[in-house]
């Protein structure tokens, strides 16, 4: 049986997390940038100050690595944030998995690997904007590249996670249904 592997944002493995990982409704694994270990935050501004004094995405891109890529079941790979850049990061080199995609949510550090070519299916969602750079900059840069399909919401970075202030339930629910869609479509 194909797997989904969910890399979270910088608040890590929480409740919300395992709950969205359940709602996909197939076997998954979850993996955090501290690694299995369950993560509580009281807001953004306390888990961005853990993440940055503790790991980076490229930490995190390894320790992803090490967990899932000498397991080749793995069909289907879903990034928030920096567990989005971190994928990218693999993205050339997930060639091994025989039938794998990838789908990832306002992965801001990809703006510091353009150079990247996903070697697999690549959907990346991006917010309107970003405060540290042009998101319509970073989409130019990267249509050009193969494998990549590209979706610039309405919506703000977090939208997905009821725990970031710009979380939005209503795109939420709609992106959770085009991922079950995309999911079940593998599968058929």
């Amino acid at each position: 049986m194909s797997k989904l592997l969910v890399a979270t944002d910088i608040f890590g493995i929480n409740e919300a997390a395992m709950e969205f990982c359940e709602g996909l409704e197939q076997g998954y694994s979850c993996i955090g940038p501290y690694g299995q270990e369950i993560s509580v935050f009281d807001d953004e501004t306390h888990a961005y100050s853990h993440f940055s004094n503790t790991t980076s995405v490229l930490q995190y891109a390894d320790s992803i690595r090490e967990k899932v890529f000498g397991n080749l079941q793995y069909s289907h790979f879903i990034g928030f944030s920096v567990g989005a850049s971190a994928l990218w990061a693999l993205s050339p080199e997930m060639s091994v998995f025989p039938t794998a995609k990838l789908t990832g949510f306002y992965g801001g550090q990809i703006r510091h690997q353009t150079s990247l070519q996903p070697s697999v299916p690549t959907h990346l969602i991006f917010p309107k904007s970003e405060p540290h750079f042009d998101v319509v900059d970073l989409i130019d840069r990267l249509n050009s590249k193969n494998n990549i399909d590209i979706t610039m919401t309405a919506l703000n970075h977090g939208f997905m996670n009821r725990l970031s202030q710009n979380f939005d339930p209503d795109g939420y629910a709609s992106m959770t249904t085009v991922l079950r869609d995309w999911l079940t479509q593998d599968h058929d």
